[in-house]
């Protein structure tokens, strides 16, 4: 055992400098390929949560088309009674067990107060967002948001950080009632839940938190899928009396998105069957299919972009995995080869390869160990990646170094084939 030691210490005494890069150099290996695995199971989980959520369905895109003369006529006289098909329309579609409706709309709502951060603000990616004005010494912030349905929350699982959900109340709303919102998760410690918002939504109003959502929640729109963070929430209501609100409310809830995995052409069947029920007419809503680059769904690039993330993480994982196990076997058996004259004079006083083979064990071990505390300092949170990243080195690199001392020349030093 004294003489195994004795070994190691040689060769890391003739080695210092080259020990110390190869055990920094594992340690860096090691906090990469924890942080790597790490991220490599978020995107396989991302991945199976957009196929679990989405998997073979298609997005479409509904809503009423009327022109400027029908929907004047609409709304101060309707003569045609379009409020009641647009209601019967609105059931029809919301009642289907083939497709699911999700009535929704992205019209931005003016706050009044409290202040809030630019990037709350409708258009402040795209860099054309409207700065918070003063009029009549109050305070107007066009403010990004969407009115969903209750379906919105589930067909694209959209789940609370905290608070309350949408109640059936929520959505039968009587005029002049405080209107109840979900905010997303940037809005957390800039407003409370509880807290009473004022601002204008058709007419001036009051809106109360009920909640937030999750960070990192998606949802399709606008050709691509857009985070929840930064919006607020309404409830598409609807109206127990005709009225103009209820006009213009049941415009909206008849707009929005059709999930659907029955196709396109049985799925726009439906919506024209539905579509004749209710007694509307062709030109007074519309029915599409937006396709992105190369006639792709904007689910379809998600979901091969999810995967694709997802393949390429895994790859980068076995490559470090690879380096990592090449350096620490390359070093090793270079120190090995330079400590030959040693095991030479040492197998003539009846040493065996074997004995060789320990010594390499043992500096692998104290390389591997010192390398692995290190890296556990980097990243903590990866600890069973890293232990088991541990093992798998130890395992390839000792199968390697193995296989070079059983084929270690020491024919020069032990004489002949002796």
């Amino acid at each position: 055992m004294s003489m195994l030691f004795t070994n190691l210490r040689i060769i890391m005494g003739k080695h210092k400098f080259v020990t110390f890069l190869i055990i920094v150099f594992t340690a860096i290996v090691l906090s990469i390929f924890g942080l790597l695995v790490t991220n490599a199971t978020q995107a396989q989980a991302s991945f199976r949560s957009f196929e679990e959520t989405y998997g073979n369905k298609t997005v479409y895109s509904c809503g009423e088309t009327l022109s400027d003369q029908q929907y004047n006529e609409y709304r101060f006289n309707d003569s045609m009674n379009l409020y009641g098909k647009f209601l019967e329309f609105n059931r029809l579609l919301m009642e289907s067990e083939r497709f699911t409706l999700i009535s929704f709309a992205m019209q931005p709502v003016y706050l009044f107060s409290p202040e809030i951060p630019e990037r709350f603000l409708y258009n402040y990616e795209l860099g054309t967002h409207t700065t918070p004005q003063y009029y009549k010494g109050r305070l107007y912030q066009c403010a990004k948001s969407i009115q969903v349905s209750d379906s919105f929350f589930a067909e694209f699982d959209i789940k609370l950080a905290s608070g309350e959900a949408f109640n059936d109340d929520d959505y039968h709303l009587a005029i002049g009632e405080p209107i109840p919102i979900l905010l997303g998760s940037e809005y957390d410690g800039i407003v409370s839940i509880g807290e009473v918002l004022k601002g204008d939504y058709f007419e001036k109003c009051s809106f109360v938190v009920k909640g937030f959502i999750e960070k990192d929640s998606f949802f399709p729109a606008k050709g691509t899928m857009l985070s929840c963070d930064r919006y607020i929430i309404l409830p598409v209501m609807t109206y127990e009396e005709d009225s103009e609100e209820a006009r213009l409310s049941v415009l909206q809830t008849v707009g929005g998105i059709i999930v659907s995995s029955l196709g396109y052409d049985e799925t726009l069947s439906q919506f024209e069957q539905f579509r004749e029920q209710a007694g509307l007419k062709k030109s007074m809503v519309g029915f599409s299919y937006p396709k992105e680059n190369n006639n792709r769904s904007i689910l379809d690039q998600y979901s091969a972009m999810t995967k694709e993330v997802a393949s390429q993480f895994t790859v980068m994982v076995l490559i470090v995995m690879l380096f990592g196990v090449i350096a620490a076997t390359l070093t090793l058996c270079s120190a090995l080869r330079e400590n030959r004259r040693n095991f030479g004079v040492e197998m003539l006083c009846g040493a065996t390869r074997v004995d060789i083979f320990k010594v390499a064990l043992l500096f692998l071990l104290t390389v591997l160990l010192t390398a692995d505390a290190l890296s556990l300092l980097f990243a903590p949170d990866a600890m069973l990646s890293i232990q088991l990243a541990v093992l798998c080195m130890l395992l390839l690199s000792s199968i390697i170094t193995a296989v070079y001392i059983k084929n270690m020349d020491m024919h020069d030093i032990l004489g002949g084939n002796e």
